[in-house]
This record gives structure tokens, sequence and C-alpha cells, in this order.
């Protein structure tokens, strides 16, 4: 990835946004980190058009499969 080089991937892959150690450490909650991270798909406009298989939920969703 790093050359340049693509790789075809044998299973999905789902993009997701983490809380950062500064969210953690001012106690923000779950709820409020994956609107965030559901509002950051949303505008990118890289992602806003895979919003519905992005994300945590749809992570979640995925494996439990």
């Amino acid at each position: 990835v790093l050359e340049g080089k693509q790789y075809r991937l044998q299973h999905p892959w789902v993009g997701i946004v983490n809380r950062s150690q500064q969210d953690i450490n001012k106690n923000v909650d779950m709820m409020a980190a994956r609107r965030r991270e559901r509002e950051y798909f949303m505008s990118s406009p890289d992602y806003g058009h895979l919003v519905d298989q992005m994300g945590s939920e749809y992570l979640a969703k995925l494996l439990s499969k």
C-alpha cells in the first residue's frame, strides 16, 4: 500500500472512527462518539456515498452475521 501497489481484499472492509485519547480523557460517551463518526462519513467527499457501509454500527452488523 505504501509503495502504491493495489491489493484485492478477500473480506469486506469497513471504515470506522475510534474515540481519541482526548475523547476518552474527556469522558465522551459512546453514543456521542458514534454520532460524530456518522457525521464524519456523511460529510466526507470521499466516503459520503458509502455512509451506509461505514462505521462501527455497520461493522457490528457484519460481525454478528
